[in-house]
């Protein structure tokens, strides 16, 4: 008996026993938790576009700024940056860092071509869609709310235009009116003049926005250069924010935050962007956030330019937000990956810091949108402390440890970024900003002419447009949700988007705009086509069905499911790639 118990003893010590962490297995991505249940095939008969994936290089269709990958491959050739780094990073590299983001020279807006001309025909052009959609619309609405509720909405609709119109002439008043922080709004006809404040150059018939940089001393200390902008999000928040603690985060926003957050075991608590007022932050519910929470709350992360909402905030705006978070004493972990890609004719982008006297602010970046490589993984970390509030509490030394655990991105990449940041691509940028402009044009034009689909606020920066889905009127047609209203797009018209459900916009999906304009006229054209299609469905069954069916349908708090297919599916479409991509291109 002894010895059969000691045989199954020296037999279990023999056996493996490996398994996952608690923790590694806690870890979420909301985009593919969502998406992991996308079970649909492209149509067969069309070639499948993608307009999901947030990566400016997937159509080989932007290019990095000239010159900036042969001075990368003479960097390799070289052969000279083959070693370790710092694990903060090449001194000349956050030499550089510091000197194009510290307050060494005032920034500027580069010259995007506004033409009042331009504006106008676009203006002409929107009204005339409008007008031409009206009577559809007007006959929508009535088939599903009642005329009370629509002739409420459309005299909504008019006095938010005229609105808009209102505070667009207004903007350079108020501008003006922002002290010493204030932007300087110039239109001329001169191809470049010099002004005696520090020099300008405007390009004609254009509007350029220069501003005094009021940002407090960077110096290479203040700089830390990462894998990536995801791994300068990553220890923003470890190094403010500790297990239990609370971080504020943009809804609708990037899915990586909430995962980031899971991953420190940081509590999410989500603030409000208002899709009524340019999706600015509700700076109202963030105060209300922070009374509910007490002392938790450590931070507040800010997303300007925006993903996925295209928004970008005004000077104005980001004023606010500073004052909001001094008084509450909040730091702010500033995204401003998307920096200076800014194409509307209200603002122009402008960093947090540039606006902010007291706040301390971690503001992060990457070479990945703003010079379109989002494969060389290159990113860093800025401390914005004018008032040694941070450098008090211990953050420099704490990046610093959080920085050896990874030793930096790759050398050459770092070699390479002095001359990256201080080469002139003024022209370069412009050419793109232009190409990123007429993308959301093309969106602005295409979407007025699907019945169902709107745009809340006009795309202004980022890469992104967000389109609204009204789910009432393709819910007849089996269509219950946006993540719905995704898969069948995909499975009737081969045009992938991704469900707003992904960035905690429900009710939305997210459009890119980096493809070529010839390709995303296809990819709306098959929209409005599936659109229409879905509608019409929708009001035949809502004319079978009559008066009983709108009474009790529509009181369900539970939508109907979607019809079954017509086509058996035989095999499943899988999004493993552009979920893996969109996950790394940060």
């Amino acid at each position: 008996m002894h010895s059969n118990d000691a045989t199954e003893q020296r037999n279990e010590r023999n056996k493996w026993s490996v398994k996952a962490s608690e923790q590694s297995q806690s870890i979420k991505n909301p985009i593919r938790e969502i998406m992991d249940n996308f079970q649909a095939k492209p149509n067969l008969e069309k070639r499948t576009i993608s307009l999901a994936l947030g990566d400016p290089s997937s159509y080989d269709y932007l290019k990095p700024p000239p010159g900036v990958v042969a001075h990368v491959c003479e960097i390799w050739a070289k052969q000279e940056s083959n070693g370790y780094a710092a694990s903060s990073g090449l001194h000349e590299a956050r030499v550089a860092l510091s000197v194009r983001y510290g307050p060494s020279r005032a920034r500027k807006s580069l010259d995007h071509q506004r033409s009042a001309e331009a504006i106008a025909d676009f203006e002409r052009t929107k009204n005339s869609l409008r007008a031409h959609g009206q009577a559809r619309a007007r006959e929508e609405r009535e088939f599903f709310c009642s005329t009370s509720s629509s002739r409420r909405r459309s005299d909504e609709e008019d006095e938010e235009d005229r609105g808009d119109e209102e505070e667009s002439g207004s903007q350079a008043g108020m501008i003006g009116a922002s002290n010493e922080r204030a932007a300087a709004t110039t239109t001329t006809t001169t191809t470049t003049r010099a002004k005696a404040s520090g020099g300008e150059k405007v390009a004609k018939n254009s509007r350029v926005v220069v501003y005094p940089n009021t940002r407090g001393k960077l110096s290479a200390r203040d700089c830390f250069l990462t894998h990536g902008c995801s791994q300068a999000l990553s220890h923003a928040i470890k190094v403010l924010a500790e297990e239990g603690s609370v971080l504020l985060l943009p809804k609708p926003g990037f899915a990586l935050y909430q995962t980031l957050c899971e991953l420190h075991k940081v509590e999410c608590v989500f603030y409000d962007l208002d899709a009524e007022n340019r999706w600015e932050i509700d700076l109202l519910h963030v105060k209300k956030l922070v009374m509910e929470n007490k002392n938790r709350i450590k931070a507040i992360l800010v997303n300007n330019p925006s993903n996925p909402c295209g928004a970008l905030f005004s000077e104005r705006h980001l004023i606010d937000i500073c004052e909001c978070c001094e008084e509450l004493k909040l730091p702010i972990i500033a995204d401003e990956v998307y920096e200076d890609i800014s194409f509307g004719d209200r603002c122009n982008y402008l960093p947090l810091a540039s606006v902010s006297k007291t706040v301390p602010i971690l503001a992060v970046g990457s070479l990945s949108k703003r010079w379109l490589v989002p494969g060389w993984r290159l990113g860093w970390l800025l401390v914005h402390d004018r008032n040694d509030i941070l450098k008090n509490g211990g953050i420099h030394g704490a990046l610093e440890k959080l920085s050896q655990v990874t030793l930096g991105p790759p050398t050459p990449l770092q070699a390479a970024l002095p001359f990256i940041l201080q080469n002139d691509d003024s022209v370069w940028l412009n050419e793109t900003l232009q190409t990123l402009r007429e993308a959301r044009d093309v969106c602005i034009h295409k979407c007025q002419s699907c019945p169902g689909l709107s745009i809340d606020s006009l795309p202004e920066g980022a890469m992104y447009a967000l389109v609204k889905i009204d789910c009432k009127l393709f819910c007849e047609a089996g269509i219950a949700d946006d993540f719905a209203f995704t898969s069948a797009l995909f499975s009737e018209e081969s045009v992938l988007l991704l469900p707003g459900q992904c960035f905690g916009a429900l009710g939305y999906t997210r459009v890119v705009l980096t493809c070529p304009v010839e390709i995303l006229v296809e990819a709306w054209e098959r929209i409005e086509q599936f659109c229409k299609r879905k509608i019409d469905i929708a009001m035949k069954k809502k004319n079978l069905s009559g008066d009983v069916l709108i009474n009790s349908e529509f009181g369900r708090k539970t939508p109907t499911p979607a019809p079954a297919s017509d086509e058996e599916i035989d095999d499943v479409f899988s999004l493993e790639e552009t979920i893996r991509r969109e996950e790394a291109i940060y």
